[in-house]
């Protein structure tokens, strides 16, 4: 059992990330033989979207979101081939037939060979522009043993033994070739779906997308014989065809002329009941006596329904007690949202407009949960827009945004219902295409006739505010740092994605922390130090900017660890940055101060005057976060958002700068007034990493020292 999705740890273990296979004797998932996925940074975990196994030629084809593998270290954009017995992989990315997939039911092995539909590149040989989106062919030709032999004489020239395409020096088994589906000329939308005929469609390829469902196969076609009556010949994947009369052509038929509107996400064959001779009577069965029986009490139970509800008195007491019961309740039920209320919104086009307004190219597809399958806990959080649960959501713990203001205006058929609407799923949309380890991570986005919420992972500290205000727990210099860097980090892949995405909202309160345990082995035991609060965790491993420090050791030692072993607990706390309702790619511009966008004590002048967001907008939040977690204090204590408006605007207004503090520099050109003069998050990084280097060296002696200012200094010019 191959295993493919965006996972680095199998049972505390870390393993190449992106795949895996269960092993039979062990009984438990292991790591793959053939490695892992990455990025082309190698510390960024790859994703593995879509399998297929070809059991016969024993080739595993992998697609994803990935750029490099770990066996190798060979840079493959997306689409490999894993031949199991000879332990090798194939790049399969080819600039001519490059097509990009918008899931994983977009690759499918058929009889024919590899298919996989997607939208067309520009590098490719492709001829129709104006149906982009059309079905690439792989097919995989198995080499003699000759052409095998030489292969493996080939390999190791250099002395090593091993080619970049292999592990332990075996050769590949299979050639592998491109081309485009024969008989497809391509469809102007996108397609998300491929599935196999079987029976009376044995042989047939059912396509799924956008307003369209088709099917592909090849039909025989008769031609009449040459003069000479030479016999025609066709080739068929592997084997040469040869009629006189007939031909084989491929051919593409639609199934959705006129009838079909909408996204075609999946497709399923079912084959008809066999139909019952005629001369064949049937068994005589009490299944008349019991639909009889059915109906019978069907009906008595409605007469005594229509009975009580005839009863006023009875009627009255019964919702009497209902209405009384939810008047002492808070919130608005699951049941307030109608079928009605929403019943003319199509969540993908609405996904799709709010992509669109956002300017962002190539959106990932958005899962949607059911939220029926999701089990609230207890409210974590609340503001403006609603409230934020720990729930449950299968075996996961996740934080559910829940906006109750969108549910009442929704259900109510507000005259901006679908503004509304495409709001949410726009920040959902925001946090679906981004993947970084300090970046919140989506998993699905519920917009239903029962609710309207945001799934994603739930961190166990709250926001960086909460963790600030949080006198009970030491936060050292060293870990303040790396908080810092880890912010940073997150905003350096926002704006360098094409086009860069603006976050417009980088506030402490939008910074969201999370803490995990590792367990690790001592020769000795550490020395014992007092646990305030125990949390559960995940057991991620992640960029040099996480921190971690010694929690105290456990108990028990590991099976077959040296008895002087422990098992020390060490915990790490990682920053995430969250909130999306704002975020735009740059080429959608600002929207206007009505909206609301940013807070006032980290709205950079700019904004405030022009409402002009950009990268160096969000620079200016951060010099301000910075602040904040040097003094651990809340910015401009005192004063009124009106003040602080005016004065940022036109009092070039800043928080006192802290005395000591070791990243004065940084933050004082952070906020600078004129946004050309800020400092990029890139040379932000460089400047953190030195500074955190520093302190390494010096051991974090400074501790949880923070440079408090008392606020005279502002509050003065505010009388």
């Amino acid at each position: 059992l191959h295993v493919a999705g965006k996972f680095n740890a199998i049972d505390g273990m870390n393993i190449p990330a992106g795949l895996a296979i269960y092993d039979h004797n062990s009984g438990h998932l292991v790591a793959h033989p053939g490695g892992g996925l990455t990025m082309m940074n190698g510390t960024q975990d790859g994703v593995g979207t879509a399998l297929q196994l070809d059991e016969e030629s024993g080739v595993l084809y992998v697609m994803g979101s990935f750029e490099r593998l770990t066996a190798t270290s060979e840079l493959c954009a997306g689409i490999a081939a894993y031949e199991i017995e000879a332990n090798h992989w194939t790049c399969l990315a080819d600039a001519a037939h490059s097509v990009l997939p918008t899931g994983g039911g977009n690759m499918l092995l058929t009889p024919f060979g590899l298919m996989v539909a997607g939208k067309t590149t520009s590098t490719t040989t492709w001829p129709d522009s104006k149906r982009p989106y059309t079905i690439a062919l792989l097919k995989a030709t198995p080499k003699t043993k000759t052409l095998i032999s030489k292969d493996r004489d080939n390999l190791g020239s250099d002395g090593s033994g091993n080619s970049s395409g292999t592990k332990e020096g075996t050769a590949p088994r299979h050639d592998f070739n491109w081309s485009w589906l024969p008989g497809f000329d391509g469809w102007m939308e996108p397609l998300h779906t491929l599935s196999n005929g079987f029976g009376d469609f044995e042989n047939v390829v059912f396509i799924g997308g956008d307003n369209l469902v088709a099917k592909w196969y090849y039909e025989e076609v008769t031609e009449p014989l040459s003069g000479n009556n030479d016999l025609k010949h066709t080739t068929f994947g592997n084997r040469k065809l040869t009629s006189s009369p007939t031909l084989k052509r491929a051919v593409c038929v639609s199934l959705s002329e006129g009838h079909v509107r909408g996204s075609i996400m999946a497709i399923s064959q079912m084959n008809p009941p066999e139909e019952v001779p005629d001369n064949i009577s049937p068994r005589p069965s009490v299944v008349g006596y019991t639909i009889v029986i059915y109906c019978v009490t069907l009906g008595a139970l409605f007469g005594m329904f229509l009975a009580l509800m005839c009863n006023r008195n009875l009627t009255s007491t019964i919702l009497s007690f209902i209405f009384e019961r939810d008047a002492h309740m808070k919130g608005i039920s699951l049941d307030t949202l109608t079928y009605s209320a929403v019943e003319n919104t199509n969540v993908a086009e609405a996904y799709q407009r709010a992509m669109r307004t956002r300017f962002v190219q190539h959106p990932h597809l958005l899962t949607l949960i059911d939220p029926q399958e999701i089990i609230l806990h207890r409210i974590i959080g609340e503001g403006t827009f609603g409230r934020v649960w720990s729930a449950k959501w299968r075996s996961s713990s996740v934080a559910v945004k829940e906006f109750v203001f969108a549910q009442a205006a929704v259900a109510g058929k507000s005259s901006m219902k679908n503004e509304i609407i495409e709001e949410i799923i726009g920040e959902a949309g925001m946090m679906a295409i981004l993947r970084q380890p300090n970046v919140l991570q989506l998993f699905g986005c519920s917009l239903t006739a029962q609710a309207i919420w945001i799934v994603s992972e739930l961190c166990s500290l709250g926001s960086l505010r909460q963790l600030l205000d949080d006198q009970e727990r030491e936060l050292p210099l060293i870990m303040r740092t790396s908080l810092a860097l880890q912010v940073a980090e997150g905003m350096v892949y926002l704006h360098t994605q094409d086009p860069p995405i603006i976050h417009r909202d980088l506030k402490s309160h939008n910074i969201l922390c999370h803490e995990t345990y590792t367990e690790t082995d001592t020769e000795s035991p550490p020395k014992q130090k007092s646990i305030k609060k125990e949390k559960k965790g995940s057991r991620d491993k992640h960029k040099s900017g996480d921190l971690t420090c010694s929690n105290g050791s456990a108990s028990s030692r590991p099976p077959g660890s040296p008895l002087g072993e422990k098992v020390t607990s060490e915990s790490t706390i990682v920053a995430k940055i969250g909130d999306w309702g704002s975020a735009r790619a740059t080429l959608a511009g600002s929207r206007t101060m009505t909206h609301g966008v940013g807070t006032a004590c980290w709205l950079a002048p700019e904004v405030i005057k022009h409402a002009r967001s950009s990268k160096f907008s969000d620079v200016y939040g951060f010099g301000i976060v910075l602040w904040e977690l040097a003094t651990r204090e809340e910015v401009y204590q005192g004063l009124e958002s009106t003040q602080i408006i005016a004065k940022v605007a036109n009092d070039n207004l800043r928080p006192p700068i802290p005395d000591g503090c070791p990243w004065t520099h940084i933050m004082t050109q952070c906020w600078k007034e004129n946004p050309e003069e800020r400092l990029s998050f890139e040379e932000i990084v460089i400047e953190l990493n030195k500074i955190k280097e520093t302190l390494s060296e010096d051991g974090g002696s400074k501790g949880s020292t923070s440079w408090n200012r008392p606020y005279s200094s502002y509050q003065q010019n505010v009388s």
